[in-house]
């Protein structure tokens, strides 16, 4: 019985932030949440590499995130991580520091190639261990 409620209630937790991202991406997130019972908090810059959006929200959330852009600016559905409900919204884009990756451009490129080389070696190691012939000399 309790696992028939709680699916109950969390379905229809899911269905009220349905109703709520429609409704602001009819009247904005701030409209939207006026008149419901949510809040409207905001993450802030992070890189796409950060899994959890600096610890902001949930890694599938995040990732998730990364797929909004100024032409595409709310999700198309609502994300959920166990019992929360999320509503993406894109808010602004910071373009990225080319002096930052001009002075790690070098470091980049030789841990690519320093990388690079170690296949090539552990392909040639591998191809020479399948074509060799092991003798054993008793007479040493």
């Amino acid at each position: 019985a309790r696992d028939y409620i709680a699916a109950k209630a969390r379905e229809l937790c899911r269905q009220k932030a349905e109703a709520l991202l429609a409704a602001v991406k009819e009247k904005g997130p701030e409209a939207a949440c006026a008149n419901a019972a949510c809040t409207v908090e905001e993450t802030g810059f992070f890189k796409r590499s950060s899994p959890s959006a600096n610890g902001k929200l949930p890694p599938l959330a995040a990732k998730a995130s990364l797929s909004l852009y100024k032409g595409k600016a709310y999700s198309d559905k609502v994300e959920e991580n166990g019992d929360s409900f999320f509503i993406l919204a894109f808010k602004e884009a910071k373009e990225a520091d080319m002096k930052g990756f001009q002075n790690e451009k070098a470091r980049i490129t030789a841990k690519l190639a320093k990388e690079k080389e170690q296949a090539i070696f552990k392909d040639w190691l591998k191809h020479a261990r399948e074509k060799a012939k092991i003798r054993v000399s008793r007479n040493l």
